[in-house]
């Protein structure tokens, strides 16, 4: 449940709501209940951390900390997947290990772990952002915390699959870079393993015409990823790669490549609206009377 003065209750997934332990100041609550609550993290973190990490609070998010968010260009489904939640009043100096005075709310961005969970690393935007002598505070963390590299969840798949690591400075603008990087591979690939579907299928439809069909298992794994919400989108990461395999001639391929085309018929007859783009029968047409010599793909579909 959200409230508008930014402070969180916390929504649970579990058919009954536990309160949070007494050294929270949220009310009691029997240890064992507590304890046996699920874990996000894959290594020991602080207790204050691993109960804001728990199911307790998915999904817990004030208003004017989505506005935020989306005001930064991340996407529902990034927010989500990326676990940024909330943080609830009486949590902030557990958190912090200092009292914030000044900060009527504050925002918890996770820090994954690679390897999978969580690291034990706090750091909060907080609102509003305090005035010192030495300027404004936007971000805070437990002194003497030092600094960590943010790995948004996906990144390990994302680097496996296109081979570059780029390294830039803040959570948010991280995230959004991969939304927006100019290798659309590489930002395809990494909106997938968020997930991030939106924002993917968004990404293949402004710029379509720039897919690599030779990148196969990248836009597989696209394709099947969208093809339940988004089929537009679904659609034209298969005609990518079914325009390679024709164009070039791959006859290894041919048999991948109307499959795709199948797949493209029985995504069509969902779409109400292609937008600029041809219809199914019209692109099929066009493949026919460009293509119609290579027997040994038709011989496929027909």
């Amino acid at each position: 449940m959200e409230r508008g003065d930014g402070s969180v209750l916390a929504a649970s997934r579990l058919r009954r709501r536990p309160q949070c332990p007494p050294s929270h100041g949220c009310g009691p609550v029997a240890t064992a209940e507590w304890q046996a609550l699920p874990r996000l993290g894959a290594a020991e973190v602080n207790p204050h951390l691993d109960l804001l990490l728990s199911v307790v609070y998915d999904g817990a998010l004030a208003p004017a900390h989505r506005a935020d968010l989306e005001k930064s260009g991340l996407t529902s489904a990034t927010i989500a997947a990326q676990g940024i939640r909330s943080v609830p009043p009486a949590l902030f100096t557990p958190l912090l290990g200092f009292d914030p005075s000044g900060i009527q709310s504050a925002l918890l961005f996770p820090y994954p772990d690679p390897a999978g969970g969580w690291f034990d690393h706090v750091r909060v935007k907080v609102f509003p952002p305090l005035e010192t002598r030495r300027g404004t505070i936007k971000y805070l963390q437990p002194r003497r915390s030092g600094v960590r590299i943010f790995f948004p969840v996906g990144s390990k798949a994302a680097l496996r699959a296109a081979g570059t690591l780029l390294i830039v400075e803040g959570e948010k603008k991280a995230l959004d870079y991969a939304q927006r990087s100019r290798n659309l591979l590489q930002a395809l690939s990494f909106l997938i393993s968020w997930p991030a579907l939106e924002r993917a299928a968004s990404l293949v439809l402004q710029r379509s015409e720039e897919l690599d069909g030779d990148h196969y298992e990248i836009l597989a794994r696209a394709a099947d990823a969208l093809a339940g919400k988004y089929p537009l989108a679904a659609v034209m990461v298969l005609r990518a790669m079914i325009n390679f395999s024709l164009t070039n001639s791959r006859s290894t391929r041919y048999k991948h490549a109307a499959r795709h085309l199948l797949d493209c018929a029985g995504l069509s007859s969902v779409i109400e609206d292609f937008g600029g783009f041809e219809p199914h029968a019209a692109y099929e047409a066009r493949l026919r009377r460009e293509h119609g010599r290579k027997s040994s793909f038709w011989i496929l579909i027909d």
